[in-house]
């Protein structure tokens, strides 16, 4: 968001949807919690509807960490984006 100019290209790789999602996975039993602890959002669930570039989305679809519909979900968020690619790893994890 802050260059845009000198950017090209996105390569988003196995990347969960926000902080706040990634703490309902792993952490469900607290996610309660999680609106007056959270200090940080990444939230990538919102910034990806602005993106313009092309973005190429790379999910592993056995990632054990990110659940691979939040990339599936990052890819149907980008809608404006002028290309757009989702590539599936057979077998792939997080690492």
């Amino acid at each position: 968001h802050r260059f845009p100019d000198l950017v090209q290209g996105i390569i988003v790789e196995n990347t969960f949807l926000s902080i706040s999602a990634m703490v309902d996975r792993i952490f469900s039993f607290i996610s309660f919690l999680k609106y007056f602890i959270l200090r940080i959002k990444w939230d990538s669930d919102n910034k990806i509807k602005t993106l313009v570039h092309p973005i190429l989305f790379i999910s592993g679809d056995s990632d054990e960490l990110v659940p691979p519909f939040h990339m599936k979900q990052l890819y149907d968020l980008a809608k404006v984006s002028i290309y757009r690619d989702f590539y599936s790893v057979s077998g792939g994890t997080h690492n």
